[in-house]
């Protein structure tokens, strides 16, 4: 299958998909965090958050971030096949343009985010929540359905 194929595969995955895993690190101590995302044609993901969450004060002082993005009816256990993303990206809070994008995707996906950021005269208005941006590097597509002989497959994102 061609990189082409295992993207295409990706996305219809991560169409069934609302909630993503997201890891920071700050001063050798981990932490992560689970949220609602969105993501457009050339794989950035976003998401909102407060500004002043721990994690949004860790993006600020190191960018780096993993994520992990597995269906939400892989919960039968043992024997089930499996699907799932996980990548390497740089996560920052989405201005300009990226901000508009972000806001126009997770609308798509979430029309009831517009009772918590307001679009108003083509400006996003928000208080203390906030969206990012992050820009999906590298990562593993781990699918036992579609690749059952060798379902670790590796993706360069950009």
């Amino acid at each position: 299958m061609s990189k082409k194929d295992v993207l295409n595969i990706v996305k219809r995955h991560l169409d069934k998909c609302k909630l993503m895993q997201v890891s920071t690190c700050q001063n050798n101590k981990p932490r992560i965090f689970n949220c609602w995302f969105s993501y457009d044609k050339d794989f950035n993901f976003y998401y909102i958050s407060e500004s002043s969450a721990k994690h949004s004060k860790d993006i600020a002082k190191n960018s780096n971030v993993a994520v992990s993005i597995i269906h939400p009816k892989m919960n039968n256990g043992v024997g089930q096949d499996v699907q799932g993303l996980m990548f390497e990206g740089i996560a920052k809070q989405a201005k300009g343009k990226d901000l508009f994008v972000g806001y126009m995707n997770f609308l798509k996906k979430y029309p009831k985010v517009s009772q918590y950021i307001k679009l108003v005269n083509k400006k996003i208005k928000m208080k203390d929540t906030k969206i990012y941006k992050i820009n999906a590097k590298k990562g593993i597509w781990y699918d036992e359905v579609n690749f059952e002989n060798y379902p670790r497959q590796e993706i360069k994102f950009n």
